[in-house]
């Protein structure tokens, strides 16, 4: 069977099942809908405190994350722009790789990204500690964290960490940046 016929059958099957639960109520108040995404969400996230008495480190490390991010930026926009004049000078053999489905790096979709709880676990530590450092550095710099939480659709699509807004515009502009930064950083 053809992979879009597979992969629309269980987007299809997933959305029937998530209306059917969505529409009687039987998740408890940390599951959330957000459309056909489903989050999970809790409020405890006494976790982050742990690195507290650790701020003299983690404030050197945001401030080295935080110049990180303008150092690579920079550098990827110059390698984009000389990929660019490269690829516009001597276009490249058409390939497998340029189909539509291997696009964008999702797994079982993407041909060269197999779907496997391999690949789905990494990506599960990778957005738990992409979102950890958010946490982290939340703490570090005195602004509370409200809530974390997985994304899924059909499988796990993402991660949050959900800060206090109000302690996120009345902390300076330095430990905003720090912040921000971690998870990139990591």
């Amino acid at each position: 069977m053809d992979w879009l016929i597979i992969v629309l059958l269980v987007i299809t099957v997933y959305l029937l099942i998530v209306e059917y639960i969505r529409q009687r109520n039987l998740f408890p108040d940390y599951v959330m809908f957000y459309g056909p995404i489903l989050a999970l969400k809790t409020d405890n996230v006494k976790f982050f405190d742990r690195f507290i008495p650790y701020t003299r480190f983690f404030r050197a490390y945001g401030t080295l994350g935080a110049l990180m991010v303008v150092v690579v930026s920079v550098l990827m926009s110059i390698l984009m722009l000389l990929t660019l004049y490269r690829t516009a000078m001597s276009p490249p053999p058409a390939t497998g790789i340029y189909e539509p489905q291997n696009i964008l790096a999702i797994p079982g979709v993407n041909e060269f990204l197999p779907l496997s709880f391999a690949v789905i676990f990494a990506f599960v530590v990778t957005l738990a500690v992409h979102e950890g450092g958010h946490g982290i550095l939340s703490r570090i710099e005195g602004m509370r964290v409200k809530s974390t939480g997985l994304l899924f659709f059909v499988i796990p699509i993402g991660a949050f960490v959900e800060p206090n807004e109000k302690d996120v515009e009345s902390a300076s502009r330095k430990a905003r940046i720090r912040m921000f930064g971690a998870g990139i950083t990591n």
